[in-house]
C-alpha cells in the first residue's frame, strides 16, 4: 500500500510537470509571431 502511494505521488507530480510545460510552451509560443 505505501509502495503504491508513493507511485501515485510521483505520477501525479510528473502529470503536474508536464502540465506546467505545457502551458508554458503555449504561451511562449503565443508570445512569438
Amino acid at each position: 500500500m505505501y509502495f503504491f502511494g508513493f507511485v501515485f505521488e510521483l505520477y501525479m507530480k510528473i502529470i503536474g510537470w508536464r502540465a506546467t510545460g505545457v502551458k508554458e510552451f503555449a504561451k511562449l509560443k503565443s508570445s512569438t509571431p
